[in-house]
């Protein structure tokens, strides 16, 4: 049952809940994340993140977001915390990644 419709990029392609208010949408074609606030139902933030982005996922003692930069090469780490820090970038030894998973233990 649809409750809301909540505008965010070009081309959603995943979504993650950060906390039970928060969640992020990977936007594959406009190259960034939305931040949307459950409770208010709205796009917070956007965070460009670079070319084709395709997952996110929480994960760590301070559940940082790491997110999938396919044409990169690459996962980006993200503060939730802190926005306007740059992300740490993670190259990966392969072509195009695109899904994420994390260990039992985050």
């Amino acid at each position: 049952m649809r409750i809301a419709e909540i505008p965010v990029g070009l081309e959603p392609v995943a979504v993650a809940s950060r906390t039970n208010g928060e969640a992020w949408v990977v936007n594959n074609l406009s190259d960034d994340v939305s931040i949307v606030d459950l409770a208010l139902m709205h796009t917070t933030a956007t965070l460009r993140v670079g070319d084709e982005p395709s997952d996110v996922v929480f994960a760590g003692a301070s559940s940082k977001a790491y997110v999938s930069v396919s044409q990169e090469d690459a996962v980006k780490v993200y503060d939730p915390a802190n926005l306007a820090t740059a992300p740490v970038v993670i190259p990966i030894p392969g072509r195009m990644p695109r899904a994420l998973a994390k260990n039992p233990g985050g």
